[in-house]
This record gives C-alpha cells, structure tokens and sequence, in this order.
C-alpha cells in the first residue's frame, strides 16, 4: 500500500511537472510567435510606407 501510494504521488508530481514544462514552452512559443507577429506587422508597415512615398515621387 506504501509503494502504491508513493507510485501515485510520484505520477501526480510528474504529470503536474508536464503540465507546467508544456505551458512553460506554450508560453514561449506564443511570445516568439507575437514578437515574429509584431516585426512582421512593423516591416509591412515600413513597406507600405516606403511604396506610398515611391508612388508619390
């Protein structure tokens, strides 16, 4: 009965160790991907921009 209970809280403890390693690394994916979002959107931006004054000379 010790092993099995010391089994679940082991199991308990790794999975809970999972859950938080996995939205650790969602949490990083998700700034990378917003960052990449934000530089995309700021290099449009500029290109936008840079074609308005091109069309305009």
């Amino acid at each position: 009965e010790i092993t099995n209970h010391v089994f679940r809280s082991s199991l308990a403890a790794l999975v809970i160790f999972n859950i938080m390693m996995l939205t650790h690394w969602q949490m990083y994916v998700c700034i990378q991907l917003l960052c990449a979002d934000a530089f995309m959107i700021n290099c449009s931006k500029t290109l936008k921009e840079n074609q308005c004054k091109k069309s305009y000379l």
